[in-house]
């Protein structure tokens, strides 16, 4: 955010200064060809580089070759690093990074250090919006010191808060929000309310854990104090942002009346930005609480805009990814028809040359040959691109099913909140479990390589983990032994098994070590044979005891455990005294990675 507060100024100082570039350009032309030339075509380019980054690059790179004709290094350096902006902007990340690379390289030889961290600043976002993060958080941690050392502790705050973005892609959520934190507290001292309302809402954003709502929501509330504290450059977007965060943060404190204004005023600001996501989520938030407090029409109305958003936004992703398939489609299928007919062409050829005979014959033999090589490399190129689009737009489709089973899940945890019958908030968490162990799956898959399948190794350690966490068992209590095998599967095999595993592990624990007890836990999935072997087992108080397989309501977790069974075409045994042991076999499965191999945990 901080960086794109950041362009949104430059381009409204552009845009005021466009009278004066166009007649800074006019001139150009008639000067002569020395260093004040070339400063000039550097600050035309500057001043254009957001509302005509076309123009801006062809300025720029004549400045450049300029500075190079006449030998001015320093002026080298500013063109390419101009250059890298100016095509980072269009995408073309490459022709970017060569730009930035060359800036990097003058700039350092010439000991130019304000230069330098700069384009380093410059660099670093470059990799991080192509998701090359060990390279993002090098670049951003020589940038902030380079700042440091300069004293220049805005842009220093910069590169905290995009050194916290680096983090934040890379799921280290606690790095994350304590560096926000950092890049706020900093920008508090220098006066920047603007800059800080978005690095502490950042922040508050990413405080997230057990017994942390009041902390996220202290934050909230210092992020839209501090908005409030800026006289310039909120737009509406900002505002509806920070005021759909503070909201959400009420409701998880269980301030209804505060949070249903504060969530009204973010979706008339999202309304008037013409900001379809951020109706979506407040439209449902809305629902949420006007539900609760009776306005049972309201909260219809609310679901009702929510739905038609959610349905409208899918279409329009759905219709969009599909036309951008059918028209790569259509182009690889002529661009192979094209080189199919080129390939007969050429055979047609050779076959009269080779008439004639000779070393002439020969020669174009061999030119024809390596043309009709070049054609299927480039055909084969174009298949696999074509293939690893449609893997990307696979994972995006499991990246969206996991969000949406997420907020299924933290709309049953806040449901829980508010049910007063045990069994009632013991059947929400059971679902809420469930739920979760499906968001692992399509989390996998999007994180995957291979989407087509699912890693159990790193599956099953992430479910039981959460689970014990969820249950607020601890390892000193209940002893666990983890085994499984280096195994991918499908998905319709690994979502039963996901399921079997969570009913089996949190009967277990709910029932097999009553009043505190100690015990041993051991969860197994191993390859036998031509079959996956499944293997849940405690040394707790067993059947006899009065455990079963009771999951919410009786007899649901034997139902389910046989409905799954026969999904998977398996066979099962139950073994309950002593203890409990419940061993599943599966025939119908993926063949394991590596066989030879298990992964052993205690």
């Amino acid at each position: 955010m901080f960086r794109a507060l950041f362009l949104s100024t430059l381009t409204c100082a552009a845009i005021g200064a466009a009278g004066q570039t166009d007649s800074l350009i006019r001139v150009l032309n008639d000067l002569p060809d020395d260093s004040n030339k070339v400063a000039a075509m550097g600050q035309a380019a500057r001043e254009l580089i957001l509302r005509d980054t076309d123009r801006s690059i062809l300025i720029g790179g004549t400045g450049l070759a300029l500075a190079q004709h006449l030998g001015l290094r320093y002026h080298q350096a500013t063109a390419h690093n101009l250059l890298g902006v100016g095509h980072n902007l269009q995408g073309d990340r490459n022709a970017a990074l060569e730009h930035f690379l060359g800036a990097l390289e003058i700039s350092e030889s010439l000991g130019k250090k304000a230069l330098t961290a700069n384009v380093r600043s410059n660099l670093a976002r470059l990799y991080l919006d192509d998701r090359r993060l060990d390279l993002a958080e090098a670049e951003y941690r020589r940038a902030m010191r380079e700042f440091r050392d300069l004293d220049e502790p805005i842009w220093e705050a910069g590169m905290v808060q995009g050194l916290a973005d680096v983090y934040r892609q890379m799921d280290r959520r606690d790095s994350a929000q304590i560096l926000f934190g950092k890049a706020a507290d900093m920008l508090v001292q220098l006066q920047r309310p603007l800059h800080a309302a978005l690095a502490r809402h950042d922040q508050a954003v990413h405080t997230d854990g057990p017994g942390e709502d009041s902390l996220s929501l202290a934050r909230h509330r210092q992020a839209w104090a501090l908005l409030q504290e800026a006289e310039n450059g909120q737009s509406a977007f900002t505002r509806m942002t920070i005021l759909r965060g503070l909201g959400g943060a009420l409701l998880r404190n269980g301030l209804d009346d505060e949070a249903e204004g504060i969530l009204r005023e973010a979706l008339a600001l999202a309304t008037s930005a013409g900001q379809r996501q951020g109706r979506h989520d407040l439209h449902l938030l809305l629902a949420g609480v006007l539900e609760r407090r009776g306005g049972a029409d309201s909260a219809l109305h609310h679901l009702r805009q929510y739905v038609a958003l959610h349905d409208s936004m899918v279409t329009a992703e759905r219709a969009r990814a599909i036309i951008e398939l059918q028209e790569r489609y259509e182009s690889e299928r002529k661009d192979i028809a094209l080189a199919h007919q080129r390939m007969l062409l050429e055979r047609r050829t050779r076959s009269m040359y080779l008439l004639t005979g000779g070393i002439i014959l020969m020669a174009i033999s061999l030119l024809l040959l390596w043309r009709a090589w070049r054609a299927k490399q480039r055909t084969a190129a174009a298949l696999r691109k074509a293939l690893d689009e449609r893997q990307l737009l696979l994972r995006e489709i499991h990246h969206r099913v996991k969000n949406n089973l997420q907020m299924v899940g933290g709309l049953l945890r806040m449901q829980g909140r508010h049910i007063r019958d045990p069994m009632a908030r013991e059947a929400v968490r059971d679902s809420q479990d469930r739920v979760r162990s499906m968001a692992l799956i399509h989390q996998d898959l999007y994180l995957e390589d291979d989407p087509r399948g699912i890693q159990m190794v790193p599956y099953v350690e992430k479910l039981v983990h959460g689970l014990l966490k969820s249950h607020a068992v601890g390892t000193e209590r209940i002893q666990l032994e983890l085994t499984v095998d280096p195994v991918r599967l499908d998905v319709d095999v690994a979502m039963p098994i996901g399921l079997i595993l969570n009913e089996l592990i949190v009967n277990a624990l709910k029932h097999a070590f009553p009043q505190g007890r100690t015990g041993r836990l051991r969860v197994m999935l191993k390859h036998q044979a031509e079959e996956l072997v499944l293997e849940v087992s405690d040394n707790g108080v067993g059947h006899a005891a009065g455990t079963g397989m009771e999951s919410g309501t009786p007899g649901f977790g034997l139902g389910m455990l046989r409905t799954f069974a026969d999904k998977l075409g398996a066979r099962y045994e139950m073994n309950g005294h002593p203890g409990t042991t419940v061993r599943m076999f599966i025939r119908d499965h993926k063949a394991p990675i590596e066989p030879a191999l298990s992964v052993s945990q205690r």
